[in-house]
């Protein structure tokens, strides 16, 4: 994550250069002013678009997007949506 604040802040993104499409892969500034990996989930009719914080789980729309065109590695998400799945957890000694 660091690697990726420090890439945005070195290389801020020029507001319009990047046009999102469903499925990619981005960096997204969330309301803390920081950015995080994220996918593109959905394109609305009124071109605001809806991501999922891949590292957090949470959708909404981003204050602002960027491509990351390989500049930076993009490991495997650490979260995983689930439906209809119900966890019980057991707490062994």
């Amino acid at each position: 994550m660091e690697q990726l604040r420090s890439e945005m802040t070195t290389n801020p993104p020029l507001p319009g250069s990047y046009s999102p499409k469903r499925g990619d892969l981005c960096a997204a500034k969330y309301t803390d002013d920081e950015w995080y990996r994220a996918k593109i989930e959905r394109i609305n009719k009124d071109n605001t678009v809806n991501i999922l914080y891949i590292d957090y789980g949470n959708v909404r729309e981003p204050d602002d997007l960027s491509a990351v065109n390989g500049r930076l590695p993009f490991v495997p998400k650490i979260t995983a949506k689930l439906h209809g799945v119900l966890w019980r957890c057991r707490h062994t000694k």
